[in-house]
């Protein structure tokens, strides 16, 4: 019986060997230790140095189908050449259009955060403000509609409603508008414009 067990094993170093592109002597630096387990099955065991030949020879065999740099390089150089006009020019009038859809994106951008900004939309809340708003446009509804529809929706987004916090004091008074009189540019603005109230 443990002669069987001992030719199977030996059987399966060799194949495996042979498969992997080894030494099929047996070598001690080369073959793999055979252990049986308690079916009476074969398990064979590697060494690092076992596997790691085993991955360069595979990674090897892998790069020879592989062409090198250079010549993918002269391959597309090779395949631009073979192009026609029309092709050419086609390529060029797909990249300016998209180079002109990337500048448009960029200007309803910056379109947008302009609206926020003059609407009163704090500094830190214009791009989730623009967000929200691109979600919400339309044929029917231009960004600055869509823009004004968030802030009314989401006063929080706005100075109008922080300056309203502003109001609430702790009881502390550091000065300015609560019983003060108005600084000097303020009496100035007042006494041109008799009609507004601060």
């Amino acid at each position: 019986m443990a002669e069987t067990t001992n030719t199977t094993a030996t059987e399966t170093v060799k194949n495996t060997a042979e498969n992997t592109g080894g030494d099929s002597k047996g070598n001690a630096d080369n073959a793999a230790a055979v252990s049986t387990s308690a079916e009476g099955q074969t398990e064979k065991t590697f060494t690092q140095k076992e596997l790691d030949d085993i991955v360069r020879q595979r990674l090897e065999r892998q790069k020879k189908d592989m062409p090198s740099k250079e010549e993918l390089k002269a391959f597309k150089e090779w395949k631009d050449s073979q192009k026609t006009a029309e092709e050419l020019s086609a390529e060029k009038i797909s990249a300016a259009e998209k180079a002109q859809a990337e500048a448009e994106r960029l200007l309803c951008v910056s379109e947008a955060k302009c609206a926020a900004l003059s609407r009163g939309v704090i500094a830190e809340a214009v791009e989730d403000v623009i967000a929200l708003a691109m979600a919400r446009t339309d044929e029917n509804t231009t960004i600055d509609k869509a823009i004004g529809e968030v802030i009314a929706k989401y006063p929080s987004f706005c100075t109008a409603k922080n300056e309203a916090q502003a109001g609430i004091t702790t009881g502390v008074s550091f000065g300015g508008k609560n019983g003060s009189q108005p600084s000097g540019v303020e009496a100035a603005f007042l006494a041109k414009n008799p009609d507004l109230k601060i």
